[in-house]
């Protein structure tokens, strides 16, 4: 890693972005840190974690996607266990035909690939994206499933009968999610409708009906009640609309 981030710097003074004394004085507090003098710079906001992470994808060789703007596909999400994802740092962005473009903070890291490869049963095609980044990624594509699990994962109704106060069960994630995203998005409504097979998320922005892949609909109830505690509204009332 340390030989890694020595090209990276020579990468970046070519480029002029880093001088040679900004980069003696980073190399002294780093190890005072024991930190890299990649990080050390990020966390001193002397260089972005785009601009590192298009230099590693230089180096590497492979692609970078910047997932600022990138939507969720949560049927990805769902072909690995939230645990390898987190574990690996890695998550498939698209499956096309027999090959998956999988997000990877280290693409270079083979026993990652040949895991991916194993699970996925498909070829792996590795991306580089920023570290931060994929993890929040990460965290949103497995908020917004029904167990929050990936594959191997079961919901059942007595899941939603956890306590939905304390904000670390799945469906608590989910809410959350869905509203943070309502807010990002300048939304005025949200309209979550279940029919025989799914659960429809729709934003209205701008007086338009956006639509938006929702969580399972196995997640449908436990979002209501969610919703109904949020609201403060009565929980063993179905049957009459209520306002909260």
């Amino acid at each position: 890693m340390v030989e890694h981030d020595d090209y990276i710097i020579a990468s970046l003074m070519e480029e002029g972005l880093l001088s040679p004394d900004t980069v003696a004085a980073a190399r002294k507090t780093a190890a005072d840190k024991r930190t890299s003098v990649c990080a050390l710079l990020v966390e001193e906001s002397v260089l972005t974690p785009r601009q590192v992470a298009l230099v590693r994808a230089q180096i590497c060789e492979v692609p970078f996607v910047d997932l600022e703007q990138f939507t969720i596909d949560i049927g990805n999400a769902k072909r690995i266990p939230k645990a390898l994802a987190e574990s690996l740092s890695a998550l498939p962005l698209f499956v096309l035909e027999e090959t998956a473009t999988v997000g990877m903070a280290n693409p270079l890291d083979l026993r990652a690939v040949d895991q991916l490869r194993a699970v996925l049963k498909c070829d792996v095609e590795p991306v580089l994206c920023e570290p931060k980044g994929l993890k929040t990624l990460i965290d949103r594509a497995y908020a917004m499933t029904a167990d929050g699990g990936g594959v191997g994962g079961k919901a059942s109704g007595a899941d939603f009968n956890l306590d939905l106060t304390t904000g670390k069960e799945p469906i608590v994630a989910a809410v959350n999610q869905i509203l943070a995203t309502a807010v990002e998005r300048g939304a005025s409504d949200v309209h979550i409708g279940p029919d025989e097979s799914s659960l429809h998320l729709r934003y209205r922005v701008d007086g338009e009906l956006v639509s938006q892949q929702g969580p399972a609909l196995s997640a449908h109830a436990g979002i209501v009640q969610r919703l109904k505690v949020m609201a403060n509204l009565d929980l063993t009332q179905s049957r009459r609309p209520q306002d909260g």
